[in-house]
């Protein structure tokens, strides 16, 4: 069986890392999607994920700014 060891948190499997990719998948579909309307980053950061990842964000948004952020400079570079 193999681990997986993250900065914080508890030890995660296999499943986690699927989850987790499922997760940037998920977001940069939804992130495309607000790009492809004409909306904006301000547009972007009002994405409601659906479950189980809108549980992710309890505790603060900084990290899902990031993403959001990271995909809608990527949409914008590749346009």
């Amino acid at each position: 069986m193999h681990s997986f060891v993250p900065g914080h948190g508890s030890i995660g499997t296999k499943e986690d890392l699927a989850l987790q990719r499922r997760y940037f998948d998920v977001l940069e579909q939804q992130v495309s999607a607000v790009i492809a309307a004409g909306g904006s980053q301000e547009d972007a950061l009002k994405i409601e994920l659906p479950a189980p990842f809108d549980s992710w964000l309890v505790g603060g948004m900084g990290r899902f700014e990031s993403n959001v952020n990271y995909l809608v400079a990527k949409q914008s570079e590749e346009a």
